[in-house]
Order: C-alpha cells, then sequence, then structure tokens
C-alpha cells in the first residue's frame, strides 16, 4: 500500500510548508489526484488520519478534487475524455494518444493557523 508513503510524504511536506511560514497547526490540505496516479482514494484517506496522528495536520480536513483523465490524440490531434489507460479516440479510432491529465497527485493548498 504505497498510499501511506503518500500521506507520510504531504505530512512531512505540509509541515516543513507551515514551519516555514512561522505557522503552528494545520487545519484543511486540498489535493489533487488523478484518476490514473495509482492512489486508491480510501485508502488514502486511512492513510492520512493514521499518518497525522501526532503532527501539526492531526484532526485537519482533507479534501480530495480527483481528475478525470484526458487524452490528446497522436494522429488526429482530438483531445477526448479517457474511460481507461487503453481507449480508442473517439474520432479516429486510433489507440495513439497521450494522457494530458489523470496522473496529478499533489497538494493544491493548505489552511494553516498560528
Amino acid at each position: 500500500m504505497h498510499e501511506f508513503a503518500i500521506a507520510k510524504n504531504i505530512v512531512t511536506i505540509a509541515e516543513e510548508y507551515a514551519r516555514g511560514e512561522g505557522k503552528s497547526r494545520i487545519t484543511g490540505v486540498n489535493l489533487e489526484i488523478g484518476a490514473f496516479a495509482g492512489v486508491m482514494l480510501e485508502t488514502l484517506n486511512y492513510a492520512m488520519d493514521a499518518c497525522a496522528k501526532d503532527t501539526m495536520l492531526e484532526g485537519a480536513e482533507i479534501h480530495i478534487d480527483s481528475i478525470e483523465g484526458t487524452g490528446q490524440c497522436r494522429d488526429c490531434g482530438q483531445v477526448f475524455p479517457l474511460e481507461g489507460p487503453v481507449s480508442p479516440c473517439p474520432a479516429c479510432g486510433s489507440f495513439r494518444f497521450d494522457i494530458r491529465t489523470g496522473r496529478e497527485l499533489r497538494i493544491r493548498s493548505l489552511i494553516v493557523e498560528s
């Protein structure tokens, strides 16, 4: 379960930022996670609770924005929603595409207090 490693990294990054800003507590974390990031959201929520214990994030509200996957066809240029990592272009049927969105895994913002 790599979600625990991800949660631990989120806690570490958030605490480093808050300390650098002279803050003592983090009350909220807003994350963006893409459909193809390979993260199980329910497991990440559980991991965040466990990893935040006895840290500046303990009790913080975790909000996750899920980012849908989109691709761009290499043959015709069409941008289209991806149902999975192997989806044909709806315009030309090609399976040659680049993933444009859906692999995101980032902290979008923190809510901190002094």
